[in-house]
């Protein structure tokens, strides 16, 4: 089983490119439209529009990857059932309770600095307990709105109601006898019916990386062509044709489907060490990209705000574009520190939850020979 889900070093490569690339798109999205503006420049704005495809990306990416742990961990047993359910909410939590908290801080200088406001009364409802907990719970844009101005909290939802309907889909299919045949799907009616329309949505797009498994030769043999069909959607989306109600999502189907294309052609060719592109150290990059996804947000509100209060309006002149690339180094050099004491230490929280659930179960063990 754990053969059929190997990745080779090329395709390793590939997705860590793409999601160190993803995390960047969001970034200067949201710096264009927070701290330059929208309208300014019709070129600035396509380079600076490609925030939500590069989401997209990511549903598809943790579709591929996500799918893998959860097939694996539920055809291993009950044991490797918790280890997907330990290893999700650790993925998922180092990081979020300490961006939740930053996100707090952040808001509560900029409601501090600019108390009074209207335009941030937003932003002071949504700092309540209730929605703190309600984002815990990744129960954003379901029953509770995203915490304080931390927009991209909207799509934590999705990924991790993604994770729970993606198992329970699995485990309606392969168990067939007993009490578990009925509880997946006794659970998955109950989590359909909360969910909002667009959750369920984009899970077809979360599927589509799921299905990339299921294909079991190699569709497309050119790596530069599978590439060109994906970049040519890509690059397509951030026209005005393709943001259309409709259009939109299926031109996000799209994407989506030539990125699993993309997948399935380094998935079934051999790797090539010692090529170009690896020596590109993107995988530093990949591996802090979900903080700098959860804190980048605030940091930029705060800023933009400061800066919209003593004049320092940046447009496209000379002084603009110097600044842009700095601002860029300054949240991921921020964003990195985060990690350093967060997401980088995933691994090892991972190591140290598992050490724990072993050792309670060999005590347990242990008591019941004795009692025996």
């Amino acid at each position: 089983m754990k053969e059929y889900f190997r990745l080779n070093s090329d395709l390793s490569h590939v997705l860590n490119l793409l999601r160190a690339v993803s995390a960047g798109l969001v970034l200067i999205g949201h710096i264009g439209m927070l701290i330059y503006g929208k309208g300014i420049n019709a070129a600035f704005d396509y380079v600076t529009g490609f925030g939500h495809q590069a989401v997209m990306l990511f549903f598809v990416l943790s579709g591929f990857l996500v799918s893998r742990s959860a097939i694996i961990g539920i055809t291993s047993g009950k044991e490797g059932i918790y280890q997907y359910i330990a290893d999700r909410l650790i993925r998922l939590y180092i990081v979020l309770i300490p961006a939740l908290l930053l996100t707090w801080l952040l808001d509560t200088a900029l409601l501090t600095w600019f108390s009074g406001a209207e335009k941030f009364a937003y932003v002071e409802a949504r700092t309540g307990l209730l929605n703190l907990l309600g984002n815990i719970a990744f129960l954003q844009t379901i029953y509770v709105p995203v915490f304080g101005s931390n927009g991209p909290l909207w799509s934590l939802s999705n990924e991790f109601w993604y994770y729970v309907l993606f198992p329970l889909m699995i485990g309606a299919f392969l168990f067939r006898k007993g009490v578990v045949a009925i509880l997946p799907v006794a659970l998955i009616v109950p989590v359909v019916l909360m969910l909002p329309t667009a959750i369920l949505k984009y899970f077809t797009v979360w599927l589509l990386g799921a299905a990339a498994w299921a294909i079991r030769r190699r569709i497309i043999a050119s790596r530069p062509v599978a590439w060109g069909i994906f970049m040519t959607l890509f690059l397509a989306s951030g026209f005005s044709f393709a943001q259309v109600q409709y259009v939109g999502f299926a031109f996000e189907l799209m994407i989506a489907a030539s990125l699993v294309l993309l997948i399935n052609c380094y998935r079934f060719s051999e790797a090539e060490p010692g090529r170009w592109y690896h020596a590109l150290k993107v995988r530093l990059f990949a591996d802090f990209s979900y903080s700098l996804y959860l804190v980048h947000f605030p940091m930029l509100v705060l800023a933009s705000s400061v800066m919209a209060t003593y004049g320092w309006q940046l447009s496209l002149d000379m002084a603009g574009i110097v600044a842009f690339p700095i601002i860029v180094l300054a949240i991921y050099m921020l964003a990195l520190m985060f990690a350093a004491v967060t997401e980088l230490k995933t691994l090892q929280m991972k190591s140290w939850i598992h050490r724990r659930i072993q050792m309670r179960r060999l005590a347990s063990e242990v008591a019941y020979a004795a009692k025996e």
